[in-house]
């Protein structure tokens, strides 16, 4: 999910399934911030689908509803 939408919408969507260890938040492997040439979005890899469904459908309903764009991660690595 990627897309200049302002604020910290990315880390707080992301914080949902965050870890605090010794004072820090630590992101999921699963999910986690990313800013891209100057886009900012998350990454929520494939396997949080089975992992944690609830929280897969949050994300990819957020990104709808919202108006983001969801790039897979094939297109994802082309465009890096």
């Amino acid at each position: 999910i990627a897309e200049n939408f302002g604020g910290f919408w990315a880390e707080r969507l992301c914080g949902a399934i965050a870890e605090y260890n010794n004072g820090r938040l630590i992101y999921s492997d699963l999910a986690y911030p990313i800013t891209r040439n100057g886009q900012i979005g998350i990454v929520v890899e494939t396997l949080l689908r089975s992992e944690n469904p609830a929280i897969y459908s949050f994300f990819m309903n957020f990104a709808r509803d919202n108006r983001l764009k969801i790039i897979s991660g094939r297109e994802a690595h082309r465009s890096a």
